[in-house]
């Protein structure tokens, strides 16, 4: 039986195993309005002289307002205080809709959790890993306890932005819970350019691990705290916040490791820790 984790404040957030920093909740945004739930991991940034293409918070995940019996409409013939079964694949494909309360099993957190606001975003990938295989999920009124390495059970609502999808676990029917430990998945090697936003090729990856070998510094200045590589690939601050490093332009690294995410307009790829920018 696996039991509800915890929650902590948004100022104490769990380490990594594997050493990686914490982000501070400068890092995260998560803002609310009547519409639903948008997520991202600069919030606010704009008001403080980042230039608007850096801000996250304006253009992430959102959940439409849920008027009841979208558990129905999906075909799955339960109510809607009651989740439906459900794999991150079938999620991740489309096979739920907007507010479908669903429950997912058998994934592991593949990265610290990072505060956005008074909340927290966590990514979960299956543990076979492969296409469409990870998520995000939005917590929005605490922190999860839980490390990279843990099995959890999410029950939580679909919330679809664009090409993206996240499960947003709301406060009344939602959950995380510990199921145990699991191996996290190996990433998956990709050249920087197949992961390029407009193209089709990020997407499959979304919220999985994902190393790009011998990748090299093209713009060092594209956003505070990040940096672009060859292939216009950028590269993430979320889960370093201030020890990012800042790269000279042609510097070259052996491999940057990190969770691909989409952002504002692009996907970006977030080291979970230094120890994922091999030089």
């Amino acid at each position: 039986m696996g039991a509800c984790v915890g929650a902590e404040s948004a100022d104490a957030l769990p380490g990594s195993s594997s050493g990686g920093a914490e982000a501070s909740s400068s890092g995260g945004g998560v803002a609310d309005d009547a519409s639903g739930i948008s997520a991202g991991d600069t919030a606010g940034a704009a008001d403080d002289g980042v230039p608007p293409g850096c801000d996250d918070g304006s253009n992430g995940y959102s959940m439409t307002s849920d008027t009841g019996g979208s558990a129905e409409d999906s075909g799955g013939g339960l109510g809607d205080d009651i989740p439906i079964g459900a794999t991150v694949f079938a999620v991740r494909g489309g096979e739920f809709g907007p507010g479908t309360l669903i429950e997912i099993t058998d994934v592991v957190v593949i990265a610290p959790v990072v505060a956005v606001g008074t909340g927290s975003l966590l990514f979960v990938q299956a543990v076979d890993g492969g296409e469409y295989s990870g998520i995000s999920v939005h917590v929005p009124a605490s922190v999860p306890a839980v490390d990279p390495g843990m099995r959890v059970r999410v029950v939580g609502r679909v919330a679809i932005d664009l090409s993206s999808t996240q499960i947003v676990v709301d406060e009344v029917l939602g959950e995380v819970v510990d199921d145990g430990v699991a191996p996290i998945p190996d990433a998956t090697t990709l050249a920087a350019d197949e992961l390029a936003a407009p193209s089709s090729g990020p997407a499959p990856w979304e919220s999985t691990l994902v190393r790009i070998a011998t990748p090299t510094v093209r713009d060092d200045g594209v956003c505070p705290g990040e940096f672009a590589l060859t292939g216009a690939l950028r590269v993430d601050d979320l889960f370093l916040g201030a020890q990012a490093p800042s790269p000279a332009a042609g510097a070259t690294y052996a491999a940057i490791t990190g969770v691909l995410r989409f952002t504002d307009d692009d996907f970006e790829l977030a080291p979970r820790s230094l120890a994922d920018l091999e030089m």
